[in-house]
Protein backbone atom coordinates (compact mmCIF):
# COMPACT_ATOMS: atom_id res chain seq x y z
CA UNK A 1 0.00 0.00 0.00
CA UNK A 2 1.44 3.34 -1.03
CA UNK A 3 -0.94 5.64 0.83
CA UNK A 4 -4.31 5.89 2.58
CA UNK A 5 -6.41 9.02 2.33
CA UNK A 6 -9.77 9.59 4.03
CA UNK A 7 -10.97 6.02 3.56
CA UNK A 8 -9.39 5.27 0.19
CA UNK A 9 -6.24 3.20 -0.37
CA UNK A 10 -3.67 3.86 -3.07
CA UNK A 11 -2.03 0.68 -4.26
CA UNK A 12 0.42 0.27 -7.13
CA UNK A 13 -1.55 1.56 -10.09
CA UNK A 14 -5.02 1.38 -8.52
CA UNK A 15 -7.32 3.01 -5.95
CA UNK A 16 -9.35 0.84 -3.56
CA UNK A 17 -12.41 1.68 -1.47
CA UNK A 18 -12.53 -0.97 1.31
CA UNK A 19 -16.03 0.11 2.35
CA UNK A 20 -17.53 -0.67 -1.06
CA UNK A 21 -14.90 -3.28 -2.02
CA UNK A 22 -14.41 -1.43 -5.28
CA UNK A 23 -11.05 -1.27 -7.03
CA UNK A 24 -10.33 1.17 -9.87
CA UNK A 25 -7.23 0.59 -11.95
CA UNK A 26 -5.56 3.78 -13.13
CA UNK A 27 -5.14 4.13 -16.90
CA UNK A 28 -1.61 4.37 -18.35
CA UNK A 29 -0.04 7.80 -18.23
CA UNK A 30 0.40 9.64 -21.52
CA UNK A 31 3.98 9.72 -22.85
CA UNK A 32 4.50 13.35 -21.79
CA UNK A 33 3.42 12.56 -18.21
CA UNK A 34 5.10 9.23 -17.53
CA UNK A 35 6.50 8.18 -14.17
CA UNK A 36 10.04 8.50 -15.54
CA UNK A 37 10.63 12.14 -16.37
CA UNK A 38 13.53 12.82 -18.73
CA UNK A 39 14.48 15.98 -16.79
CA UNK A 40 14.07 15.16 -13.09
CA UNK A 41 13.84 11.38 -12.73
CA UNK A 42 11.18 9.20 -11.12
CA UNK A 43 7.76 10.40 -10.01
CA UNK A 44 5.74 8.89 -7.19
CA UNK A 45 1.94 8.55 -6.88
CA UNK A 46 0.02 10.48 -4.21
CA UNK A 47 -3.72 10.36 -3.54
CA UNK A 48 -5.86 13.42 -2.78
CA UNK A 49 -9.40 12.85 -1.59
CA UNK A 50 -11.65 14.91 0.68
CA UNK A 51 -15.22 13.56 0.81
CA UNK A 52 -16.41 16.66 2.66
CA UNK A 53 -15.68 18.68 -0.48
CA UNK A 54 -16.15 16.30 -3.41
CA UNK A 55 -16.91 12.61 -4.08
CA UNK A 56 -14.10 12.53 -6.63
CA UNK A 57 -10.44 11.79 -5.97
CA UNK A 58 -7.25 12.76 -7.74
CA UNK A 59 -3.86 11.06 -8.09
CA UNK A 60 -0.74 13.18 -8.54
CA UNK A 61 2.64 12.10 -9.89
CA UNK A 62 5.32 14.11 -8.06
CA UNK A 63 9.09 13.89 -8.39
CA UNK A 64 10.58 11.91 -5.54
CA UNK A 65 14.35 11.58 -5.76
CA UNK A 66 15.91 13.92 -8.35
CA UNK A 67 18.26 11.00 -8.96
CA UNK A 68 19.43 11.82 -12.47
CA UNK A 69 23.21 12.38 -12.39
CA UNK A 70 22.80 15.14 -14.94
CA UNK A 71 21.26 17.24 -12.15
CA UNK A 72 24.49 17.37 -10.11
CA UNK A 73 25.48 20.99 -9.55
CA UNK A 74 22.25 22.40 -11.00
CA UNK A 75 21.48 25.83 -9.53
CA UNK A 76 17.95 25.95 -10.89
CA UNK A 77 15.19 26.59 -8.38
CA UNK A 78 13.36 23.62 -6.89
CA UNK A 79 10.49 23.17 -7.18
CA UNK A 80 10.18 25.16 -10.42
CA UNK A 81 7.35 27.55 -11.21
CA UNK A 82 5.21 26.69 -12.97
CA UNK A 83 5.57 23.07 -11.87
CA UNK A 84 3.92 20.62 -14.28
CA UNK A 85 2.31 17.73 -12.36
CA UNK A 86 0.49 14.83 -14.06
CA UNK A 87 -2.93 14.56 -12.37
CA UNK A 88 -5.51 11.79 -12.74
CA UNK A 89 -9.10 12.76 -11.95
CA UNK A 90 -11.80 10.22 -11.17
CA UNK A 91 -14.29 12.80 -12.45
CA UNK A 92 -12.89 12.66 -16.01
CA UNK A 93 -11.21 9.24 -15.83
CA UNK A 94 -8.12 10.65 -17.53
CA UNK A 95 -4.66 12.07 -16.87
CA UNK A 96 -3.67 15.65 -17.62
CA UNK A 97 -0.45 17.62 -17.20
CA UNK A 98 -1.51 20.47 -14.91
CA UNK A 99 0.77 23.49 -14.28
CA UNK A 100 0.96 24.67 -10.66
CA UNK A 101 2.25 28.17 -9.91
CA UNK A 102 4.34 28.69 -6.79
CA UNK A 103 3.41 31.23 -4.16
CA UNK A 104 6.42 32.39 -2.19
CA UNK A 105 10.03 31.22 -2.25
CA UNK A 106 11.44 27.95 -3.56
CA UNK A 107 12.88 25.30 -1.25
CA UNK A 108 16.35 25.84 -2.71
CA UNK A 109 18.31 24.71 -5.72
CA UNK A 110 18.01 21.37 -7.49
CA UNK A 111 21.56 20.49 -6.39
CA UNK A 112 20.85 21.42 -2.77
CA UNK A 113 17.63 19.42 -2.51
CA UNK A 114 19.20 16.51 -4.39
CA UNK A 115 22.07 16.27 -1.86
CA UNK A 116 19.77 16.46 1.20
CA UNK A 117 19.16 13.42 3.41
CA UNK A 118 16.47 11.12 2.06
CA UNK A 119 13.51 10.78 4.50
CA UNK A 120 12.86 7.25 5.71
CA UNK A 121 9.20 7.66 4.71
CA UNK A 122 7.31 10.36 2.82
CA UNK A 123 3.92 11.05 4.31
CA UNK A 124 1.09 13.02 2.75
CA UNK A 125 -2.25 14.25 4.03
CA UNK A 126 -5.20 15.84 2.22
CA UNK A 127 -7.29 18.59 3.78
CA UNK A 128 -9.75 20.99 2.16
CA UNK A 129 -8.72 20.25 -1.45
CA UNK A 130 -5.03 20.68 -0.62
CA UNK A 131 -2.36 17.97 -0.53
CA UNK A 132 0.40 18.39 2.05
CA UNK A 133 3.46 16.37 1.11
CA UNK A 134 6.70 15.86 3.06
CA UNK A 135 9.52 16.27 0.53
CA UNK A 136 13.22 15.60 0.38
CA UNK A 137 15.00 18.75 1.54
CA UNK A 138 13.07 19.10 4.82
CA UNK A 139 10.05 20.97 3.57
CA UNK A 140 6.35 20.37 3.11
CA UNK A 141 4.71 21.18 -0.19
CA UNK A 142 1.13 22.40 0.01
CA UNK A 143 -0.56 21.78 -3.34
CA UNK A 144 -3.91 23.54 -3.74
CA UNK A 145 -5.95 21.55 -6.24
CA UNK A 146 -8.72 24.16 -6.34
CA UNK A 147 -6.63 26.94 -7.91
CA UNK A 148 -3.51 25.13 -9.21
CA UNK A 149 -1.08 26.82 -6.85
CA UNK A 150 1.50 25.47 -4.42
CA UNK A 151 3.62 26.66 -1.51
CA UNK A 152 6.88 25.53 0.04
CA UNK A 153 6.63 25.32 3.84
CA UNK A 154 10.04 24.76 5.39
CA UNK A 155 10.28 22.83 8.63
CA UNK A 156 11.78 24.65 11.67
CA UNK A 157 15.55 24.65 12.09
CA UNK A 158 16.72 21.39 13.60
CA UNK A 159 13.72 19.40 12.40
CA UNK A 160 15.42 17.53 9.59
CA UNK A 161 15.71 14.03 8.20
CA UNK A 162 19.41 13.79 9.14
CA UNK A 163 18.47 14.13 12.85
CA UNK A 164 15.02 12.59 13.21
CA UNK A 165 14.51 8.97 12.29
CA UNK A 166 10.80 9.24 11.58
CA UNK A 167 8.56 12.10 10.47
CA UNK A 168 4.80 11.92 10.04
CA UNK A 169 2.09 14.23 8.72
CA UNK A 170 -1.44 14.07 10.09
CA UNK A 171 -4.53 16.22 10.46
CA UNK A 172 -7.43 17.01 12.74
CA UNK A 173 -10.42 19.30 12.52
CA UNK A 174 -8.13 22.19 13.39
CA UNK A 175 -5.45 21.65 10.78
CA UNK A 176 -2.28 19.82 9.79
CA UNK A 177 0.28 18.40 12.21
CA UNK A 178 3.81 17.09 11.90
CA UNK A 179 5.18 14.56 14.39
CA UNK A 180 8.89 13.76 14.53
CA UNK A 181 10.58 10.96 16.49
CA UNK A 182 14.23 10.99 17.59
CA UNK A 183 15.13 7.48 18.66
CA UNK A 184 18.47 8.22 20.33
CA UNK A 185 16.97 10.46 23.03
CA UNK A 186 13.50 8.84 22.95
CA UNK A 187 11.89 12.15 22.08
CA UNK A 188 8.63 12.92 20.28
CA UNK A 189 7.78 16.42 19.09
CA UNK A 190 4.45 17.49 17.63
CA UNK A 191 4.10 20.65 15.54
CA UNK A 192 0.96 22.39 14.29
CA UNK A 193 0.80 24.29 11.00
CA UNK A 194 -0.80 27.67 11.68
CA UNK A 195 -2.48 28.85 8.47
CA UNK A 196 -4.52 31.66 10.04
CA UNK A 197 -4.44 34.99 8.27
CA UNK A 198 -2.78 33.50 5.21
CA UNK A 199 0.48 32.70 7.02
CA UNK A 200 2.23 29.33 7.11
CA UNK A 201 4.05 28.88 10.42
CA UNK A 202 4.94 25.77 12.41
CA UNK A 203 4.02 26.01 16.10
CA UNK A 204 5.45 23.55 18.63
CA UNK A 205 2.60 21.86 20.49
CA UNK A 206 4.27 19.03 22.41
CA UNK A 207 7.78 17.94 23.37
CA UNK A 208 7.37 14.49 24.85
CA UNK A 209 9.90 12.40 26.75
CA UNK A 210 9.27 8.75 25.82
CA UNK A 211 11.99 7.39 28.13
CA UNK A 212 9.56 6.07 30.80
CA UNK A 213 7.70 4.13 28.13
CA UNK A 214 10.94 2.72 26.69
CA UNK A 215 12.13 1.69 30.17
CA UNK A 216 8.81 0.00 30.88
CA UNK A 217 8.96 -1.99 27.63
CA UNK A 218 12.62 -2.93 28.08
CA UNK A 219 11.94 -4.29 31.58
CA UNK A 220 8.80 -6.08 30.44
CA UNK A 221 9.51 -7.14 26.85
CA UNK A 222 6.77 -9.77 26.79
CA UNK A 223 4.07 -7.84 28.58
CA UNK A 224 1.61 -5.36 27.19
CA UNK A 225 0.95 -1.94 28.64
CA UNK A 226 -1.91 -2.54 31.06
CA UNK A 227 -2.49 1.04 32.10
CA UNK A 228 -2.97 4.22 30.06
CA UNK A 229 -0.29 6.89 29.74
CA UNK A 230 -1.05 10.59 29.93
CA UNK A 231 0.88 13.79 29.30
CA UNK A 232 2.02 15.88 32.26
CA UNK A 233 3.37 19.39 31.66
CA UNK A 234 5.64 20.57 34.48
CA UNK A 235 6.66 23.78 32.72
CA UNK A 236 9.86 22.21 31.38
CA UNK A 237 8.33 20.20 28.58
CA UNK A 238 5.75 17.46 28.39
CA UNK A 239 6.55 14.05 29.89
CA UNK A 240 4.80 10.73 29.69
CA UNK A 241 3.54 9.55 33.07
CA UNK A 242 1.89 6.24 33.91
CA UNK A 243 -1.45 6.50 35.66
CA UNK A 244 -2.65 4.04 38.30
CA UNK A 245 -5.83 3.20 36.44
CA UNK A 246 -7.40 0.05 35.10
CA UNK A 247 -6.65 -0.78 31.48
CA UNK A 248 -9.53 -0.13 29.07
CA UNK A 249 -9.46 -2.53 26.13
CA UNK A 250 -11.59 -0.10 24.11
CA UNK A 251 -9.09 2.72 24.53
CA UNK A 252 -5.57 1.32 24.61
CA UNK A 253 -3.66 4.28 23.15
CA UNK A 254 -0.18 4.62 24.59
CA UNK A 255 -0.48 8.41 24.42
CA UNK A 256 -3.72 10.30 24.89
CA UNK A 257 -3.25 13.79 23.43
CA UNK A 258 -6.13 16.18 23.15
CA UNK A 259 -6.31 18.43 20.11
CA UNK A 260 -5.74 21.73 21.85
Amino acid sequence: MNQCCNGLLLLEGCVVNPATRRCVRLPPCPPDASRLDARFGWRQEYLAFDPTVSPYYQVLLIHAYLDDKALEGSQSEWPPSPYSIPVYSSRTGAWEARPFVREGAAAGTVAGVRSATEPLFRHAVCRHEALYLHCKGDFVMRIALSDNKYQVIKLPAGIEASVYDQMYLGKSEKGVYCAVVENQDYRLQVLFLDESGGRMEWVFKYDINLAPLVVHLSRNPHSRIDRPWTLQDNGQGVKVQEEDLQWDSDDDNVLDIEDG
